[in-house]
């Protein structure tokens, strides 16, 4: 991608939980997408693979890296986010971890806490590849981004499990 502002560019660069420069992930990353130019298409590709590719079980240790779900191919919401985010990044696409609620409607509407990738594709666009969500709506409700740098506004995270959702 390019024309990218700093804001959107920092993006791009690996953290201590999605090493997007480590080799395993570069490679994973370029046998997934292959000669694939456009940014949507290549992203739909990654999501679809993670969400294909990884068992729906706790993390190695807790939340594990991207390296480590990669080697694993197991993880739950916060791995699936750390392994997308990472894989992206590692071709050229911004992602960013972010966390929150979301609204689950089955036999029984729901709610919950979950980790989700936002992945830069001209807006951001969140590719759930923990719950196989890529037309995301409403259901989503952001509390904050799980990157080094951004605020933490931990007093939202505080109220988890003393918020009630209503779903009507």
């Amino acid at each position: 991608m390019s024309g990218l502002t700093n804001e959107v560019a920092k993006y791009l660069e690996p953290t201590a939980e999605s090493q997007s420069r480590d080799a395993a992930i570069v490679a994973q990353a370029k046998e997934i997408v292959g000669a694939e130019t456009d940014s949507r298409k290549a992203a739909l590709a990654i999501a679809q693979w993670v969400y294909e590719n990884l068992d729906k079980a706790d993390g190695v240790r807790g939340a594990a890296t991207a390296v480590e779900t990669l080697k694993a191919k197991r993880g739950d919401c916060t791995e699936h986010a750390a392994l997308l985010t990472a894989l992206a990044r590692a071709v050229g696409i911004p992602a960013r971890n972010t966390a929150g609620i979301v609204l689950v409607a089955d036999r029984k509407a729901r709610a919950g806490y979950h980790a989700w990738p936002e992945l830069w594709l001209g807006e951001w666009v969140v590719l759930d590849a923990a719950l196989g969500d890529f037309d995301v709506g409403p259901k989503y409700i952001w509390l904050r981004y799980d990157e080094p740098g951004e605020p933490d506004p931990s007093s939202m995270v505080r109220l988890m499990g003393k918020t009630k959702v209503v779903l009507k």
